[in-house]
């Protein structure tokens, strides 16, 4: 009786534990590699252990792709990856019941990655300013648009804003860093 309740918390901590996506030491090797500016280093070992992420935070490992990306004007790269990375963030939305009740009983390691409000308007941010670096007026409208408008819904509905980024949008809005289209779609 007593090696069988043992073998069992094995068993549950071992699935409390499992889908955890990248280790703790795996993100500090990352990030210490971008702080010495080594970002192919860190494009590298992010590709490399693109299984740690698992297809639940498949989400997850495009958003940590782009940022040495970014960092390298790998632009077009780099969009790509936070395009993919917004696709799987949508897509969340439409999930089913089953996965919500599978994280409630076992943990929330077993549901994908949802962004949280802030970085979700920061995903826009970014996307922005590597349309702004490509030269895209139009697709930076886009994202600043997508950015404003998310920022205004999450103000009416949490009371909370980020000041930064409406600083930003408004920056780009005066100073017609934007095409004639898309500040006629803006500003009216």
């Amino acid at each position: 009786m007593y090696k069988k309740g043992f073998a069992l918390i094995i068993i549950i901590t071992l699935g409390l534990c499992a889908c955890a996506g990248p280790s703790s030491q795996f993100k500090k090797n990352v990030i210490a590699e971008m702080q010495n500016n080594n970002f192919e280093n860190a494009i590298s070992k992010i590709k490399d252990n693109k299984d740690d992420y698992g297809s639940r935070d498949e989400s997850l490992y495009f958003l940590d792709l782009s940022i040495p990306q970014t960092s390298l004007y790998q632009n077009t790269d780099a969009l790509e990856s936070l395009n993919k990375a917004e696709l799987l963030q949508d897509a969340l939305f439409a999930q089913s019941v089953s996965a919500k009740v599978g994280s409630f009983v076992v943990n929330d390691y077993t549901e994908p990655y949802r962004l949280l409000p802030f970085e979700q308007a920061y995903l826009y941010f970014y996307k922005a300013q590597n349309y702004l670096a490509l030269n895209n007026k139009e697709g930076a409208g886009v994202e600043i648009r997508k950015m404003v408008h998310f920022l205004d819904k999450n103000r009416e509905s949490t009371g909370k804003d980020i000041a930064f980024l409406q600083y930003f949008a408004g920056l780009i809005f005066s100073f017609n860093l934007l095409s004639e289209k898309s500040r006629k779609l803006v500003l009216g």
